[in-house]
């Protein structure tokens, strides 16, 4: 008899994305002679097995945090508070997270496909080695602070766009008026740009304080600061830039 041969599916498709990183990575070198997209992140890397469980944490904490600060005390405590106020949170949470990644991804591998490799790679920098890039440069946290404030600026666009869109899917799901629609949009909108100036001046003001891990303590704080979105504090992907 012929051994039995079965066929991952998983494997194949996290090979062929990152298949897809090293030759957009390779064409980078051989057309520029630089990696501008060193700083990419893996297309599957949010759906490894640790990251998950670092998302359901995090979830977790986004729904602590919603029950101490943003629970209405007028609602009663019945039967369906556990899953009121705990299971439905934090399944939105975590499927808020992932979205946010995901899409974020997407629009790299957009970007890697439809732009030069030196206009992508700005969209996708790493703001810890790129402050400590800088500092070992120019040995000036001024002029670190200066540049971090347009790298941060330019880093932020494609997170913070996966995040509008992702809400905007949520204001699909729960307001069907167009009225109430646009009133939404137009707040989601306003706090995307909010959130792309407070990353900003937070990464300016970490790199004068510390290049490197403060820059990236200073977007994300600058961020969540400006646009009042807890969520993204806590499940912020640039935390893990700091490992």
């Amino acid at each position: 008899m012929l051994p039995r041969i079965e066929l991952d599916l998983a494997e194949p498709t996290a090979a062929a994305a990152r298949a897809f990183t090293s030759a957009s990575k390779e064409v980078s070198l051989l057309l520029r002679g630089k990696n501008y997209l060193r700083d990419q992140k893996a297309f599957m890397a949010h759906l490894r097995l640790d990251a998950l469980k670092q998302t359901a944490w995090a979830a977790g904490l986004v729904v602590v945090y919603d029950a101490i600060f943003s629970r209405d005390p007028e609602k009663d405590d019945d039967a369906d508070s556990m899953m009121g106020y705990v299971l439905r949170p934090w399944c939105a949470s975590f499927g808020r997270a992932l979205g946010y990644v995901t899409v974020t991804r997407l629009l790299e591998a957009v970007c890697v496909e439809a732009l030069p490799p030196h206009l992508a790679g700005k969209l996708m920098k790493n703001l810890f080695t790129s402050a400590l890039r800088k500092y070992a440069r120019f040995h000036d946290k001024v002029v670190v602070a200066r540049l971090m404030l347009r790298t941060t600026a330019r880093a932020s666009l494609l997170p913070t766009l996966a995040v509008f869109l992702v809400e905007q899917l949520v204001l699909l799901w729960h307001h069907r008026r167009p009225t109430t629609y646009a009133r939404a949009t137009a707040r989601n909108a306003h706090r995307w740009l909010l959130a792309l100036a407070g990353a900003s001046v937070g990464a300016a003001i970490g790199s004068l304080l510390e290049p490197g891990r403060g820059t990236v303590v200073g977007a994300v704080l600058g961020q969540d600061l400006a646009c009042f979105h807890t969520t993204l504090y806590f499940h912020n992907e640039r935390f893990q830039d700091l490992r």
